[in-house]
Formats: C-alpha cells, sequence, structure tokens
C-alpha cells in the first residue's frame, strides 16, 4: 500500500525529497464513515446485488458473477468518494540534536589541576580553541572543535545540529544542515566569552524542550560545570526531558575535586586618622579546602604616589590557621603611621598552589592620615543629658578640636566654658566661619 501511495504522489508531481528529508505519503478522509455504517452499507448491497442476480436465469453463472462484482465495486468506489478521501504528502526532514554551551560567568574560572594530565588535555584543548588560558569555556570550545569539528559532521550526518549557549536563558547559536555549515558554526562558538550574570540550566533546558515541542530532539548534550545559580534545578527539566522521550548528557567542566580558594572580605579601618594613632585593620578570611593549614596575612603600605603592588613596604604580618569552609576567621593587623595625607594599604593573603583564584586575595584601602586635630562643633538647645554626655566625651579626646553652641544659655556662658561660643558661626570662611569644622553635630536646636 504505502508503495502504491509513492507511486501516486509521484505521478501527480510531488517534488522528490531533497538531502535530509522523506516524504510519507497518506490517505485522509475529509468525511470519514463510521465502521458500523460502512460495514451495514458494503454487506447490505452486496447482499441485495446478490439476490437479484440469484434471480436472473437468462445469462450463465460466470457471467452474473462477473456482473455482480463489477456493480459491489461500484458501490465501494461510490462509498469511497463521498468520505472525500485525498492523498497527504508529508515531507519530514532529519532530526534534531541538541547542543547547549554554558557561557555563564563562572566558565571564565581557570582550573588549577592537581593531574598533570588533567591540566596537559584542558591546556591542549584550550590551545585548539585559539585561548591561552585553559578556562572551562575554552576547554568546552576546543572538545568540539578538535579534529576540525569531527564530532558536528559525524552527528550532521543523521541529524540537524543546534547550537545554544545558556545562561539567564538559552539562546540560538547556529544550525549545521550541512557539512558546509560546520565551520561557520565553531568560528561563531570560538568567538563567545564567558560573560553571563548567571546559570540557569534548568529553565536554558526547558526553553529549548518547549521551542521544539513540534519536533523534539533525538538528544539534548550539555557541557557545563553544574553550578545552577537561580531558576529551575537541572534535575527538574530533566524529568521533563524524560518524560518527552529526550535523552539529557551533560559533560562536566572544571576540575572534579573541590575547589580551593583563600579570600579576604568586609575590611574595617578608619577613614580619618592622625599620626602616630594605632591603626587597626580588621578583615575576614574565608578558606575552602585549606582547613588546618598555615597561611601568612601581610599588611603593607604602597609608597606614596604609586599604584603597583610590587612595591609596596610590609609593615605588619601575621600567621593563622586556616578555618572550616564556610567558617569567617577574624583577622587584625595593626599600624601606626607617620606620613600625613592619603596613604594606600593593602592587606593581602599569601596566595597557595592550586586556589581557584587570586584575585580575591587582598584588599586595597586609602587612608586619611592627618597631623592636626579633628575640628567638631556640637550644637544643641539646652544642656540636656545626651548634650553633657557627648560634651564630656569629645573634650578628652585628645585628637578632637570641640566648640559648643549651647542656645539657651546666658551670654556669660562663653566666657565661662573654654569651649563655649556665643552665637552659632554666620560666616562660611574664616578663623571664625562654619566651613573651618570637620563635623557639625546637631542636637535638640531650634
Amino acid at each position: 500500500m504505502d508503495r502504491l501511495l509513492r507511486l501516486l504522489a509521484d505521478r501527480i508531481g510531488v517534488k522528490p525529497p531533497q538531502a535530509g528529508e522523506a516524504i510519507v505519503p497518506q490517505l485522509q478522509f475529509e468525511q470519514p464513515w463510521s465502521q458500523g455504517l460502512a460495514l451495514l452499507v458494503a454487506l447490505g448491497c452486496g447482499a441485495l446485488i446478490f439476490w437479484l442476480y440469484r434471480r436472473e436465469d437468462s445469462a450463465p453463472g460466470w457471467y452474473r458473477m462477473l456482473l455482480a462484482s463489477l456493480r459491489f465495486t461500484l458501490v465501494l468506489l461510490a462509498m469511497f468518494m463521498l468520505s472525500e478521501a485525498v492523498l497527504s504528502v508529508e515531507r519530514t526532514g532529519l532530526p534534531s540534536f541538541v547542543i547547549m554551551a554554558d557561557d555563564s560567568a563562572s566558565g571564565g574560572v581557570v582550573d588549577q589541576y592537581a593531574d598533570p594530565k588533567l591540566k596537559q588535555a584542558a591546556e591542549g584543548l584550550a590551545k585548539l580553541a585559539g585561548k591561552t588560558e585553559a578556562s572551562r569555556l575554552a576547554v568546552a570550545q576546543g572538545w568540539l572543535a578538535r579534529d576540525d569539528g569531527a564530532l558536528l559532521r559525524t552527528l550532521q550526518e543523521q541529524h540537524k545540529v543546534r547550537l545554544y549557549l545558556v545562561s539567564t536563558a538559552a539562546r540560538p547559536l547556529a544550525e549545521v544542515d550541512t557539512p558546509e555549515q560546520v565551520k561557520p558554526a565553531l568560528d561563531r562558538l570560538l568567538n563567545v566569552e564567558p560573560t553571563g550574570a548567571q546559570t540557569r540550566l534548568g529553565d536554558g533546558v526547558r526553553q529549548v524542550l518547549t521551542e521544539l515541542r513540534g519536533a523534539p530532539p533525538t538528544a539534548i548534550l550539555l557541557l557545563t560545570d553544574g553550578q545552577t545559580t537561580d531558576g529551575e534545578a537541572l534535575a527538574s527539566a530533566a524529568e521533563l526531558a524524560r518524560r518527552k522521550g529526550v535523552p539529557l548528557y551533560t559533560i562536566g567542566l572544571g576540575d572534579p575535586e573541590p575547589a580551593r580558594d583563600l579570600e579576604l572580605t568586609d575590611l574595617l579601618v578608619d577613614e580619618v586618622v592622625f599620626v602616630d594613632d594605632l591603626v587597626r585593620f580588621e578583615a575576614k578570611l574565608l578558606a575552602r579546602g585549606f582547613q588546618g593549614q598555615e597561611v601568612s596575612i601581610s599588611l603593607k603600605q604602597l609608597p606614596i604616589g604609586s599604584n603597583d603592588p610590587k612595591l609596596a613596604n610590609e609593615i605588619d604580618s601575621a600567621k593563622v590557621l586556616a578555618p572550616p569552609d564556610g567558617q569567617p576567621l577574624r583577622v587584625e593587623l595593626r599600624h601606626r603611621p607617620k606620613e600625613t595625607g592619603p596613604l594606600t594599604f593593602i592587606m593581602e593573603v599569601e596566595p597557595r598552589p592550586r586556589e581557584l583564584q587570586t584575585d580575591n586575595n587582598r584588599i586595597v584601602r586609602v587612608v586619611n592620615v592627618r597631623q592636626e586635630k579633628l575640628k567638631v562643633l556640637l550644637v544643641d538647645g539646652g544642656p540636656r543629658y545626651e548634650y553633657r554626655y557627648v560634651k564630656n566625651l569629645l573634650e578628652r579626646d585628645p585628637t578632637i578640636d570641640l566648640r559648643v553652641v549651647l542656645q539657651s544659655a546666658d551670654p556669660e556662658y562663653s566666657e565661662q566654658d573654654q569651649y563655649a561660643l556665643p552665637t552659632f558661626p554666620t560666616a562660611k570662611e574664616g578663623s571664625e566661619g562654619l566651613f573651618q569644622y570637620d563635623v557639625v553635630l546637631f542636637g535638640d536646636v531650634d
């Protein structure tokens, strides 16, 4: 039957299938008969024709059977025409094969492999991709590009290969339908940089399955480090793929061993200090993979006018034991500055072998070192408890030059208290101007 339909499609001028296509001819009935009604009409007409020709005696038996068969065939042909049968030719192409590459920011991480063979293999793949460092995305690019894209060429023989990028969402990159399209697709892939702000693997797989719901792909190949930072979990999307009968294959990128990293965070230090003050630099040390190991933390000062960390002079250091993963350790270093002006300090933890990254090992902070005292103006409406407390506190601080204005005080108050002013400064500049003060504190004033 299929051969007959194909012959009929060829006779009526259906265009032959091109490379990667096939035609599937089918009979479709616009006004189909129900099975019961069709059987009843066929049997009824057949019985009537048989009864009529059986009563006819004037012709030989074989002749009557021939006429009966012709009449019954006409009945079937009439039923066939009344059902409005049409020949439908469906043109089908090759199935799709989806390759998804993770281009999120974590793809730019350069792993420090402990196994020299793994390190050498990763660097070799990155070299094939034209990259100087074996980042995770570079390894994936080199793996697809090796042997002049042999993998894509092999898949293209029986599939339409679709390349996607996935980070914040799944984005089509290229389609490979013919061998000539392999090189342009690889060129586009090799130009991709890991810039995605998020990794939404589950959402990306679901999006691809939704876009191709009319013709589900043969399989999905996912190249990623497996870190989903937002959205649907990959396991949930894999369950959807299983229900649709689409295999999901994953190739892990990066070092299979746990990441090793040292990081300094949350540096606390006064922005303004005075010469010979004891300045405390407090930070938190985070460690992964170095628990219990001794690490060195140093405080360095850059020469004035220099921005090169290599020229920094060490002024304090300490050795501590790295804390357990995820538990910050408070670290404090101290220094008494002898120079004035904006000084640049660097608090740094010494890099260790096979660290995931070293950019987070140091914190740079500028501290303004002053020689003169800090000028403070305290203004309040009356001598309430808070006013007296703050005034006494600031009077005892040797680094503060205090002046106060008390609105409810008598005019003679400024003569009795060495810190008091008779009125609030009304001028901007000058020795009695408002702008000479570094800080103005307002209490309960009118």
